[in-house]
């Protein structure tokens, strides 16, 4: 089985992508999840991690971002992904 989880679902909103993870791979039901140790371990650690900045990064140069669209950005689009940087003059 095969279950595409975006990065972004994942970090805005942790526990309901989770949740998707546990019912779709059916190691969970959705009813179990309400009272699952899985879940008050997730919110602890949540909790704990609550202070965390995802790295910030500088634009990549020109150059360099058009080598990875000519050579990825067919793939990106594809799956939806959002790749190109802040500076660039396309967006996606």
């Amino acid at each position: 089985q095969l279950l595409e989880v975006s990065f972004d679902d994942l970090t805005q909103d942790t526990i309901e992508t989770m949740k998707t993870i546990y019912t779709h791979f059916g190691w969970l039901k959705d009813e179990e999840w309400a009272e699952s140790e899985i879940l008050s371990k997730l919110k602890e650690e949540i909790s704990a991690v609550q202070s965390y900045q995802k790295n910030s990064f500088r634009p990549l140069h020109p150059t360099l971002e058009q080598i990875i669209d000519e050579r990825w950005g067919p793939s990106f689009d594809r799956l939806g992904y959002h790749y190109r940087s802040a500076g660039s003059s396309e967006s996606n």
